[in-house]
């Protein structure tokens, strides 16, 4: 089953079903070296530099660049770690910096694999462009998780 994200209002929910463990999907979410193999794709974007202080109040920080070679980060504070079950992320982007969001990552075991569960608060400040980006990019996030996911387990 595809990853399923929809919009409602300046609210993104996202679920998809990962052919891994929890821990593993938690320790892909936290791992620097993870996240740089399996976030991005070649066509799109690529991680370039990932920091992740694991503890609540820690950092959670991607530095990407796009094909156009253009960069961009995403700077996050951790406001829930919850291991392997729930990643929560006061959320702010190079783009948009101003507009500090949440992102709720919940996990929970079903079958052989992780249903993940996202919810991403508060877009609202960041505009329509700002929306549809991060819908369009939770689309392709979910998607690189489901299939690149099993392959680091």
């Amino acid at each position: 089953m595809n990853p399923s994200v929809r919009m409602i209002g300046d609210t993104i929910d996202g679920d998809v079903l990962i052919a891994a463990a929890p821990d593993r999907v938690f320790e892909a979410l936290i791992s620097p070296v993870e996240l740089m193999q399996w976030w991005g794709s070649s066509e799109s974007y690529v991680i370039v530099s990932a920091e992740v202080d694991r503890r609540e109040g820690g950092s959670w920080i991607i530095e990407a660049e796009d094909v156009g070679g253009r960069t961009f980060s995403i700077n996050a504070i951790i406001s829930r770690f919850d291991p392997p079950c729930e990643l929560h992320l006061n959320w702010s982007t190079s783009w948009a910096p101003d507009n500090i969001s949440s992102v709720e990552i919940s996990l929970a075991s079903e079958g052989d694999g992780t249903r993940l569960r996202l919810c991403h608060r508060g877009l609202g400040g960041s505009g329509t462009a700002g929306r549809d980006t991060h819908y369009w990019a939770w689309r392709s996030i979910l998607g690189w998780a489901q299939t690149n996911l099993p392959q680091l387990a």
